[in-house]
């Protein structure tokens, strides 16, 4: 697999900079809250012997744009303080690249 951010974890888990790990976080159960039913990430986990181009989370990401689903994954964009996370959002003409 690809790791799409890793950072100090207060940073990570307190200001998430790759929608996958937003999806995870929000994904998460809060303690003390009765919930029905837990938030889900949308669609199914891609299949490990048929990974997607591009970036292996566009089929499951609302923020997706022609370029996540095309040619090579994003590089990692260095966010400061040893945080980088791998996603075309991040990078600052990110409008170029269509919804």
């Amino acid at each position: 697999g690809l790791v799409v951010e890793y950072g100090p974890k207060d940073q990570v888990l307190n200001n998430p900079s790759h929608p996958y790990t937003e999806a995870l976080l929000e994904a998460l159960p809060t303690l003390g809250e009765k919930t029905e039913r837990l938030r889900m990430i949308k669609g199914e986990p891609p299949h490990a012997g048929n990974l997607p181009v591009a970036c292996p989370f566009h089929p499951r990401c609302d923020q997706a744009m022609d370029i996540c689903k095309e040619g090579d994954a994003p590089p990692g964009f260095y966010l400061g303080n040893n945080h980088q996370a791998r996603c075309w959002l991040l990078e600052k003409d990110h409008e170029q690249y269509h919804r």
